[in-house]
């Protein structure tokens, strides 16, 4: 090939100007060709300094969202530990819970060898300064509950002390995936802009050396347009790469109308991403507040925003097309040209039912007695100082202290899991032998008090002695054997104002329990 170009080249011919012009036509080939290859090269490492941009940041990305899950599984084995009593589990559950640590300092050491920008060190470095409050207090509380504290006392230092400080963390971990984003869209745009000044030379240029060549400039705008589609669908990628895939991700015009939708969104949405193209927003993605109540539809929630860096966060309640509902957390983002126009909206929506039912499984188990489902000591006495508070402005309330008399017979002769079951029985006795708005709770061991609100000792008389009743009339039977009725002494005291506190109001019904147990066991004394 090359030898029959040569000959072409610089063959003689009888008419020169004829092999000039094929000379000239020839050059201009050779030299369009280098041209072409010279400016493929160029867009083609343009392409590749994007495509490492974008799998720099995904990386961190990736690693971050490691960081964040390593955090949570470590406070999820603290808290199974504290929910589990069976030595072996919790055995293999502080390992995993020490292991993870190792792994969290290597995830640091690569996202640090990635490089950072100040502010997602300063952000790191928050989050770093957090872990070395967070790591001692999980091992402390770990090692309490390994040397068998009591329940109650961990699980509200868990709650009170662990469980803030932990979810502030996992905000920090959340803000620095926004800056390592944020920096990726950033960089993204700088690769763009310099794709596109690149290509305005490489025109110029090509329009000067193929202004006689119509047919190969439009070959060349051709394939062009074609790296330039590509360049385009890489950019998509990334963008959805960049995007937690996780969450649901819906992208709109300016007006509102749907352009694209990923899978996780067609999923809580209910609808297809083809379905949607094209429709109105609000037709699909139909958010409310929590409580149930409509709020600001999403494309006017979009308009009060303006410029690249303003995000808003609202929790939502997504009812989708078959009717399922999902509670998410939502975030929209106004995406803005070079302009500063905003030409595109999306929607970021995490699906965050399961950490709801977490936060509340873990609340409702702060303020219960796990055996009974009643309410344990710490929750009862909040609930006594607020009635104390409504007595001093005139209410009335009724406090009942109820003490089984012969329990430790019970357990004794039957074992403890005949005792248990026992408390199950009496403890759904007395739910369904007292009002809604009244409260039952568990001191410990035998030990069960009512409150009884809005109501004074003589309207309490007929529930106290249908409780009593209810309580002396229990038939129950277990592991196929009669178990004797081990009666009740129950203590009655009227929630006065004169009382200077909870403390005292317990102290007094107590004695009124024990005058009860003094004076026959199994029956009623009013304290007066």
């Amino acid at each position: 090939m090359r030898q029959a170009l040569v000959q072409l080249i610089f063959s003689r011919h009888r008419r020169p100007s004829v092999a000039l012009v094929r000379r000239s036509v020839l050059v201009t080939l050779f030299l369009l060709g280098v041209y072409v290859a010279l400016s493929l090269t160029y867009l083609t490492s343009l392409q590749s300094a994007m495509t490492e941009v974008s799998e720099v940041h995904n990386r961190k990305v990736e690693i971050i969202h490691q960081m964040s899950n390593i955090v949570q599984a470590r406070s999820l084995y603290l808290y199974t530990v504290a929910l589990n009593e069976d030595p072996w589990f919790r055995d293999d559950q502080y390992m995993a819970f020490r292991d993870v640590a190792v792994d969290f300092i290597d995830l640091r050491e690569r996202l640090r060898a990635l490089g950072l920008t100040s502010n997602e060190a300063q952000l790191l470095d928050q989050a770093l300064g957090i872990i070395r409050v967070t790591a001692p207090l999980q091992e402390d509380i770990m090692q309490r509950i390994l040397g068998g504290e009591d329940t109650a006392k961990v699980h509200a230092d868990i709650i009170e002390k662990d469980l803030p400080l932990e979810l502030e963390l996992l905000s920090l971990f959340d803000a620095l995936g926004e800056q390592v984003r944020d920096r990726a869209h950033e960089a993204r745009l700088a690769s763009e802009n310099r794709y596109h000044m690149a290509l305005r030379v490489l025109s110029v240029v090509t329009l000067l050396i193929v202004l006689s060549m119509l047919l190969g400039a439009a070959r060349v705008v051709q394939r062009l347009g074609l790296i330039e589609g590509s360049l385009h669908q890489e950019k998509e990628l990334a963008v959805g790469t960049l995007n937690n895939i996780a969450d649901g991700v819906i992208v709109t015009d300016a007006s509102g109308t749907i352009l694209s939708m990923n899978r996780p969104a067609e999923q809580m949405t209910g609808i297809s991403a083809g379905d949607a193209q094209g429709r109105p927003i609000e037709s699909v993605y139909r958010p409310a507040h929590p409580s149930g109540e409509s709020c600001l539809s999403p494309s006017m929630f979009a308009a009060l925003l303006s410029g690249p860096a303003n995000r808003a966060f609202r929790p939502q309640r997504l009812v989708n097309a078959s009717g399922a509902t999902h509670h998410v957390e939502e975030t929209v983002s106004p995406i803005v040209d070079a302009a500063g126009e905003a030409v595109r909206v999306s929607y970021i929506f995490r699906d965050i039912g399961a950490d709801m039912a977490r936060l509340e499984q873990m609340s409702w188990e702060a303020s219960h007695d796990h055996l009974t489902g009643a309410l344990n000591r710490r929750a009862f006495e909040m609930e006594l100082r607020q009635v104390l508070a409504s007595a001093r402005q005139g209410a009335s309330h009724t406090l009942v202290y109820l003490d089984l008399d012969d329990f430790k017979v019970l357990n004794d002769t039957f074992g403890h899991p005949a005792g248990d079951a026992y408390l199950i029985e009496l403890a759904r006795t007395m739910n369904s032998r007292i009002r809604r708005h009244d409260r039952l709770a568990r001191l410990g061991g035998d030990e069960f008090v009512v409150l009884l609100r809005d109501c004074s000792v003589e309207d309490a008389d007929t529930i106290i002695r249908d409780l009593f009743e209810g309580i002396s009339s229990i038939d129950f039977v277990f592991d196929g054997r009669r178990v004797p009725n081990p009666g009740a002494s129950i203590g009655v005291l009227a929630v006065s104002p004169e009382h200077p506190d909870a403390e005292s109001i317990m102290r007094k019904v107590d004695e009124a329990c024990y005058q009860a147990k003094r004076t026959g066991k199994n029956r009623i004394c009013v304290a007066q």
